[in-house]
Order: structure tokens, then sequence, then C-alpha cells
């Protein structure tokens, strides 16, 4: 009778820890994980801090990549890729530093695609040849 007793509350325990578990992950992809702005919000943002911005898609080996670049194109161009769950907007504050902004510019990777180093060295040799 014990030994049911026992089996009964660790399966109760488990089902309510996977209901925990399902629930967690729902509300961190509806809410917690939304890091994701549109190009319009992310303009109107930037804007409001005085801090210029540009916003790019392109298409390298057949795979989509949108970028956002900060900072002029005359100093060395320093890259940051995310991880995912991510986006570009992770680094925004490194984009708001002005200090950053005098010493390189910035150019932010983001998108849906799994995006290396190979695929944004192409965008930024386009950006340093303008």
């Amino acid at each position: 009778m014990k030994a049911h007793r026992y089996k009964i509350n660790m399966q109760r325990i488990l089902l309510y820890s996977f209901a925990l578990v399902i629930v967690w992950l729902l509300l961190a992809q509806c809410f917690i994980m939304r890091n994701r702005w549109s190009d319009k919000k992310a303009y109107k943002v930037f804007k409001s801090k005085d801090v210029p911005l540009t916003i790019f898609d392109t298409v390298i080996n057949n795979r989509h990549l949108h970028y956002a670049v900060c900072g002029p194109d005359s100093l060395p161009t320093l890259v940051f890729i995310h991880g995912s769950p991510g986006s570009w907007m992770n680094y925004m504050k490194y984009m708001w530093d002005a200090d950053m902004r005098k010493n390189s510019g910035l150019l932010l990777s983001t998108g849906r695609d799994l995006v290396t180093a190979v695929l944004v060295k192409p965008c930024i040799c386009r950006r340093n040849a303008k």
C-alpha cells in the first residue's frame, strides 16, 4: 500500500513538473524571447536616440541575410553575429554607444537563418567598397 502511494505521488510530481516546463516554454516564446522589432520600429527608436541606422536585406549563396549597419564606412567594421534564439537587437546597446561608433563601423546580422562569417564577409567587402 505504501509503495503504491509513493508511485502515485511520483507520477503526480512528474506530471506537474512536465506541465510547468511546457507552460514556461510557451510563455518564454510569447513574452520573454520577443526581441524582434520591425524595421520601421527600429528606425524610429534609433532616430529618437539620434543614432544613424541602416538596415539591409540581401541574398548570398541562396541564403537570406538581414543585417543592420551603424557607424561610418571609413572605419574598420566590427561584426556581431547572434545565436538562436535572438536577434541583432541583443546588441543595440553597443550601437548606441557613441565611443564604439567613433572607433568602428558596426554591422549586426539578424534574420531567421544561420549566419556564418563566410556569409557575412561579402557584405563587409561590399560595404567597404563604397
